[in-house]
């Protein structure tokens, strides 16, 4: 049992400095506008945002989760993660809560993981709110709780200062 904990903390650290990697600037840029010096536009911490749905002592499995999921427009890409994209660019990332982060054959799915890598204050707003969103509605046909990174319960009112405190900065 610790073995396959040591693995899934491996495989979703991995996945999450696979994230970062892929979403860092790959040109460097000539011209900067710079309004004000305290103000910058861009978020260069790159700070994962995640909410996560925990099936009570219940579980579903991959096909449920994949009809569920064409609903939302969230598709299983070759890695074995659900990803929701729009333009091509994807906006967040739904990864197996329980071992081993990825959902391969999956019969007894137990939770959920939705993040994403901050970007920039008004790219982030919209985001957790889509992702909010989209796991709300997934919630209702699963049934299960959603929680925040702390592992308190979010509701409307955990949900605004969430989006107040961690995304505005």
């Amino acid at each position: 049992m610790d073995i396959s904990w040591i693995i899934i903390s491996i495989l979703f650290f991995g996945l999450i400095i696979f994230l970062l990697y892929e979403n860092r600037p790959r040109k460097s840029k000539k011209h900067q506008f710079e309004i004000n010096s305290d103000f910058s536009f861009h978020n260069d911490t790159g700070e994962i945002i995640s909410i996560r749905i925990y099936l009570n002592n219940k579980k579903t499995n991959l096909e449920f989760l994949i009809n569920e999921f064409k609903n939302h427009n969230i598709f299983l890409n070759k890695n074995g993660v659900f990803e929701k994209s729009d333009n091509g660019k994807i906006i967040f990332t739904i990864a197996n809560l329980y071992e081993p982060g990825y959902f391969q054959d999956a019969l007894n799915i137990r939770g959920l993981t939705f993040f994403f890598v901050t970007s920039n204050p008004i790219d982030n707003k919209k985001i957790l709110n889509t992702m909010f969103n989209s796991a709300n509605k997934i919630n209702r046909e699963i049934n299960g709780r959603i929680y925040n990174d702390e592992g308190q319960i979010i509701n409307e009112n955990n949900y605004l200062e969430m989006l107040r405190n961690n995304i505005t900065a």
